[in-house]
């Protein structure tokens, strides 16, 4: 028994020849916006509670440092062809600064209504901000 509709269902009229690939400039662009967006996100308190809206208050904190991880994981090569030198640094000092919160916290944080309240959070947010302004 044949199956007609199967049959053109499976079988593919053009081969799709689309290239979805990005040239090493334009991830170079990215993994430079995607950075700053984490930056922009930790100097702000605002953005920050209106993700509450989409996730629970705790995910918020963990998401913070899991967004930055993201990106700060990011090959070392491509960090270097990404952002200049003073700006590499000030980028290692905020990675060295969300370690040792992290580290503080053994990665079990607070909603983020409570975790906006502590020096901590504080002190990355001003971080964010100041390297934002020098970036």
């Amino acid at each position: 028994m044949k199956r007609p509709l199967r049959n053109k269902i499976n079988k593919l009229e053009k081969p799709i020849t689309e290239d979805y690939s990005i040239s090493d400039s334009e991830f170079i662009e990215l993994t430079r916006d995607n950075i700053i967006r984490v930056l922009n996100l930790w100097a702000s308190k605002t953005e920050q509670l209106e993700l509450r809206k989409a996730i629970s208050s705790n995910q918020v904190s963990s998401g913070l440092f899991d967004y930055w991880c993201d990106y700060s994981m990011a090959d070392s090569e491509v960090i270097n062809e990404t952002f200049h030198t003073e700006e590499i640094e000030l980028l290692a000092g905020f990675d060295k600064k969300i370690s040792n919160v992290e580290n503080k916290f053994n990665r079990k944080f607070q909603d983020i209504e409570e975790f906006q309240e502590t020096p901590e959070w504080y002190s990355l947010n001003q971080s964010a901000k100041e390297i934002l302004k020098k970036i």
